[in-house]
């Protein structure tokens, strides 16, 4: 059978609250029973106090212990005596005064002509106190009650004219007895009982509440999932609170955002790349058709047209091929300690002449340091590349595109910086991604697909490098490529 989150969580709850109740009234009875127990040995101290006095005053009276040696129906007496004495405290009854030894029960003196020896002294009773309570003399000898001197007993000192006379031993109850202490104990525990079968009750109705209340926020999630697992989308989850449950679902909310965000993204990759796919097929389709129907001659100038569509759509189709490496980590990159002044030195001297036949003028400056940077040097030059490509294909003429390398003590900084036309703040965010462009039409009448500035970042980041763009105060676009200086060492790939 399977059990749903809310029954798991209420039978953990119960569980939990039912254990901890069993053992709380567990340690309850025990420290009860202890407890009370020890009240009673307490109790008997304090009760006891009148035998001392007692046997004080039938010490005085005798000059020793011998009377209960002799009489031990005298012993008993004062045991009676002593457990029938109750306080004056809390409206008791009042003190009876200690049992006093009758006339006719002092020790006669003895004649041998008129009796004859003394018969065997009798045994001490072995029942109720007597078992309980031992007297012993000055030098710790039993003078009545059990003979063994036992640690565990409470030894009360018997002192008269300031001299120890002897000490009253009482060993401690160790479990209730006494019927009255027994049905007292059992009320108690009765109650305690029913306190705790109503918490349990209790704890019942409380984890019963508590499991409906948790688990409808996981409710919603799990409706929520499968909406999303159906291609939903759309789907939202109104979270209140701080706790891990609204975190939960604040994260969900932001999942759900990133794929639908993905979804349209995909479904506008698709349809832009067989949109870019297509253009320059459908050109060349175009001039094939013109030469076989004879309305172009096959000659050097037909041949460059369609070449350059051939190249362009070439151009494209690597570009998808190395973003896709990209995405699965699998773009090779050969690096070694080159310095990235050379490498934009050769790049500037290789579009150099693009840039003067179209009016822009290139400028370039290093503001001095060590630029080198363990890179891949055909990476770099691709990336450099790639932004004077945007550029020239951009910039209106006459413009200027200015580029600077600056050198600080962690970092190598590049600025691409160019005239007009210029791109507003929202869309600088966005031009590297794939296949976006400002002005689509515009893009395509230059033969941008939207791919070079994305390209551009993944090899930005496969050295470690930060890229960004902003509106440029020439009125252009301001691309900075940011990159940290490592140390020198050997070539890595």
């Amino acid at each position: 059978m399977r059990l749903r989150i809310a029954h798991k969580l209420f039978l953990s709850l119960l569980i939990t609250s039912g254990v901890s109740l069993i053992v709380l009234m567990l340690l309850f009875r025990w420290s009860l029973d202890r407890g009370f127990v020890a009240y009673l040995n307490q109790l008997e101290l304090e009760r006891q106090t009148s035998l001392v006095a007692s046997l004080q005053q039938i010490y005085v009276d005798h000059g020793g212990w011998d009377v209960l040696r002799e009489r031990p129906g005298f012993w008993r007496d004062l045991l009676e005596a002593s457990r029938n004495r109750v306080d004056v405290d809390d409206h008791r009854a009042p003190r009876r005064p200690p049992p006093r030894e009758p006339q006719d029960a002092r020790v006669p003196p003895f004649h041998p002509e008129r009796q004859g020896p003394p018969g065997p002294r009798p045994r001490p009773p072995g029942e109720g106190d007597n078992l309980r309570i031992t007297l012993f003399d000055v030098n710790q000898t039993a003078v009545i009650g059990p003979s063994k001197w036992d640690d565990e007993q409470s030894k009360l000192e018997i002192i008269v004219d300031h001299q120890t006379v002897g000490w009253l031993g009482i060993r401690p109850f160790l479990e209730v007895t006494e019927a009255l202490d027994v049905a007292f104990l059992k009320e108690q525990t009765r109650f305690a009982l029913f306190c705790f079968c109503a918490l349990i009750l209790l704890a019942m109705v409380v984890s019963a509440f508590l499991a409906r209340h948790f688990n409808a926020p996981i409710r919603t999630l799990a409706k929520a999932s499968h909406q999303l697992t159906e291609g939903k989308f759309d789907v939202r989850i109104a979270s209140e609170g701080s706790d891990e449950i609204a975190q939960l679902a604040r994260d969900f909310d932001q999942m759900a955002q990133v794929l639908d965000k993905n979804r349209k993204a995909r479904q506008i990759w698709i349809s832009d790349i067989s949109h870019e796919l297509r253009t320059p097929l459908t050109i060349l389709t175009g001039e094939l058709d013109a030469v076989s129907d004879g309305v172009r001659p096959l000659n050097p100038q037909t041949m460059v047209s369609i070449r350059q569509e051939v190249e362009r759509l070439e151009k494209m189709v690597n570009d998808l091929y190395d973003l896709s490496l990209s995405d699965i980590g699998a773009l090779d990159y050969h690096k070694t300690y080159v310095s990235l002044v050379e490498v934009l030195n050769t790049c500037v001297t290789t579009h150099r002449d693009r840039f003067e036949k179209k009016g822009i003028d290139l400028q370039w400056e290093h503001t001095g340091g060590d630029a080198t940077l363990l890179m891949d040097a055909n990476r770099m030059n691709q990336l450099i590349s790639n932004l004077f490509e945007n550029s020239l294909r951009y910039t209106d003429s006459p413009g200027t595109l200015h580029c600077t390398l600056t050198v600080t003590p962690s970092t190598l900084v590049a600025v691409f910086e160019d005239s007009a036309p210029g791109v507003s703040a929202q869309e600088c965010e966005l031009l590297f991604e794939r296949l976006y462009r400002v002005d689509k039409s515009r893009s395509r009448r230059y033969g941008g697909a939207g791919l070079g500035l994305a390209i551009c970042k993944n090899i930005v980041e496969g050295h470690g490098g930060k890229i960004h763009a902003r509106p440029s105060v020439m009125g252009g676009l301001k691309v900075t490529v940011e990159f940290p200086k490592q140390g020198s060492g050997d070539a890595v790939s």
